[in-house]
């Protein structure tokens, strides 16, 4: 059996609120995008705009990131975390929990994670920044 806290108002409140606010996102993303594929193509481009040796992108799923990224180098390396496992034919699948870096601190000089963080416990997002942080090197410039 597994007890779990009461929550207070506040934090029933601040749930509403957040779920709210997710599911208008995902209406306003779907309505412009339509698919996950499409949402990955307008991502992509912002993350050309960044120049980086190498990319971590946590919570992967079928790294539908690396496929839209233009002017990819194939040298570089290009790492997709989640949970379950994929074959990639641009980048490096890994099976692991983005909450428990296998990677060493600093890392990857791009760190992303598209539509990921609401799957994970509001008791581990903490640990997931934390996580995301010490993988990127240089200005610790993430997207999330």
């Amino acid at each position: 059996m597994t007890l779990t806290a009461k929550k207070s108002w506040g934090e029933h409140r601040n749930d509403n609120v957040y779920n709210r606010i997710r599911t208008s996102i995902f209406r306003l993303l779907n309505a412009k995008f339509g698919t996950e594929t499409e949402r990955m193509k307008y991502f992509s481009s912002f993350v050309t705009k960044y120049h980086f040796d190498s990319i971590l992108d946590a919570g992967c799923r079928k790294g539908l990131l690396f496929d839209h990224i233009e002017n990819l180098n194939e040298s570089k390396p290009l790492i997709g975390v989640d949970l379950q496992r994929k074959k990639g034919k641009r980048y490096q699948h890994i099976v692991a929990d983005a909450t428990r870096s296998p990677f060493k601190n600093d890392a990857f000089s791009l760190v992303t994670a598209s539509s990921l963080l609401e799957h994970i416990p509001k008791t581990d997002r903490k640990q997931f920044y934390k996580e995301m942080q010490s993988s990127n090197k240089g200005t610790r410039d993430s997207t999330a």
